[in-house]
Order: structure tokens, then C-alpha cells, then sequence
């Protein structure tokens, strides 16, 4: 879990931990050896990466989903939208895995948006998925619930979440949290108790 204030810089750092933006300077080391950034871009880009703002571009719900996994079949896909609580709002729709994306009588939400991006990640179960906010138009129970499942349905895959909320860091095994004055603290559980706000 990545935490700290708005503009503080957490995009910025999540860009280099994607391995889609270079940083004045990196560090770091798998099994003993040293890595350079371009090759650890390399690895990084084979994972999933959402953003609060990614919303899907194709057409349809099964489109989508085969996207990040070409060879599942309908059961597999639907056992990713229940997963991530669509289940029932696509067989409800009538057409099921054909539902219209870019169709205004589908009116999915912003929220059910983000969670048919986390179906794409659950299908795709890659080793590293970064998500920047990417459940952001959910309630902080249903983040929770969706991080949960995450770790619960992926025990291979390092999740790397950035979320505004601090409630949400209870479902992490460790947290970086980037204060206002730049430095940056890691935490592993337990978690120090919030402070008292003062006044």
C-alpha cells in the first residue's frame, strides 16, 4: 500500500514502479544481482497496471475480458465478474458476456468500471499488478473487499496499491506512507494506530 496527501507524488513513484517512467536514480536487486531499470521496465510492463482513470475501449464485456486473457472460456470469465461483484449486474442485462461498453443503455458506472478492470487483473493473475487509485469511485468497505479477494485469489502476484483512504491499509502487508515534508516511512503489520487530530 502506497498512502500520503494529494500531490505528494504517489503517481510520480508508481510511474517508475510500473517501469513506464525512468527516475533520476534507481535502485535494485533480484536474488542478490543487481537490475538495471531497463530491465527491470521489462518485468514490470508483463504485469497489469490500473489507473483511476482507466476505463475499458472495447465493446463489449467479453471483449474486454478476453483481452487480458485470450483463451478463457464463458465460466471462467464469469467466475471473474462475480468475483468482482459484476456477476450479477451482466446476467441481469439480458445480453451476459455480449453487454455493450460503449452503449448508453448499459449504463455502467464509474464503479463498475473499475471493477471490470480488476476482472481483467484477476484473469490475467500476473506476478506484479500496480493500482493507482483504481477503486476510487467505490465506498472504502467495498475497496477493502475487492483488495481482499485480490490477495485471497492472486497469492502469487505482488499487489502494489496507491489509496487515498487510510482505513483501506488494514487489508496490506506493508505501507508506504510519504509524508508532507518527502520522507517516506515503511510500515509492516502490525500498523502503528493512527494519531489523534488535534483541535
Amino acid at each position: 500500500m502506497i498512502q500520503g496527501d494529494s500531490g505528494i507524488g504517489k503517481s510520480s513513484l508508481v510511474d517508475v514502479l510500473a517501469g513506464l517512467v525512468a527516475p533520476a536514480y534507481f535502485r535494485a536487486t533480484i536474488d542478490g544481482r543487481s537490475l538495471a531499470f531497463e530491465d527491470y521496465g521489462a518485468l514490470a510492463r508483463r504485469g497489469a497496471y490500473v489507473s483511476q482513470s482507466a476505463r475499458p475501449w472495447h465493446a463489449h464485456v467479453s471483449e474486454c475480458l478476453r483481452w487480458a486473457a485470450p483463451q478463457a472460456d464463458d465460466e471462467t470469465m464469469h467466475r471473474a465478474l462475480v468475483a468482482v461483484g459484476l456477476g450479477r449486474r451482466v446476467l441481469d442485462d439480458g445480453a451476459g458476456l455480449a453487454t455493450a461498453l460503449d452503449d448508453a443503455s448499459s449504463r455502467f458506472s464509474g464503479g463498475e468500471l473499475q471493477r471490470l478492470m480488476l476482472a481483467q487483473v484477476l484473469l490475467r493473475r500476473p506476478f506484479l499488478a500496480v493500482l493507482d487509485e483504481a477503486m476510487g469511485a467505490l465506498d472504502a468497505a467495498s475497496e477493502l473487499e475487492l483488495l481482499s479477494m485480490l490477495k485471497r485469489e492472486l497469492p502469487q502476484t505482488i499487489l502494489l496499491v496507491v489509496s487515498h483512504r487510510t482505513g483501506v491499509v488494514e487489508g496490506a502487508d506493508q505501507c508506504l506512507n510519504i509524508g508532507h515534508d518527502f520522507v517516506a516511512t515503511v510500515f509492516r503489520r502490525p500498523f502503528p494506530l493512527p494519531r489523534a487530530q488535534e483541535g
